[in-house]
């Protein structure tokens, strides 16, 4: 499950940056496809490190007005690799549905970006 400040989001949400903190443990293994899968274990991630939080056609109207409310607050970010206090630091969402844009409705969808700052 992810959750920011309590609110459950996606589970489809990609974390990145996780990969620029400090490590414990790292692996690489490999699917029947070809792609690579990196497991790491992170340490306790030092202060400033940039986490993005990533949405592909997985946010409602809700989310995107509770998500950007945000915005230069600290919150706790639970992911299922881990759980962090950051601080939104910008929200760049979308429609999906252009056509829409003049009037969102509560099912439309958005994707985009959460970025944050680990505290």
């Amino acid at each position: 499950m992810t959750t920011l400040n309590g609110y459950t989001l996606s589970d489809h949400a990609i974390l990145d940056g996780l990969e620029t903190a400090a490590m414990a443990a790292t692996s690489v293994t490999h699917t029947l496809g070809g792609s690579a899968v990196v497991q790491y274990d992170p340490m306790d991630i030092d202060t400033g490190i940039e986490l993005r939080l990533i949405f592909n056609r997985t946010l409602r109207l809700p989310d995107v007005q509770y998500i950007r409310s945000l915005k230069g607050l600290q919150v706790t970010l639970e992911h299922h690799r881990g759980t962090y206090n950051v601080i939104v630091t910008n929200t760049d969402v979308e429609q999906d549905e252009p056509t829409t844009k003049a009037d969102p409705k509560p099912t439309t969808w958005y994707s985009g970006e959460i970025t944050m700052i680990t505290v």
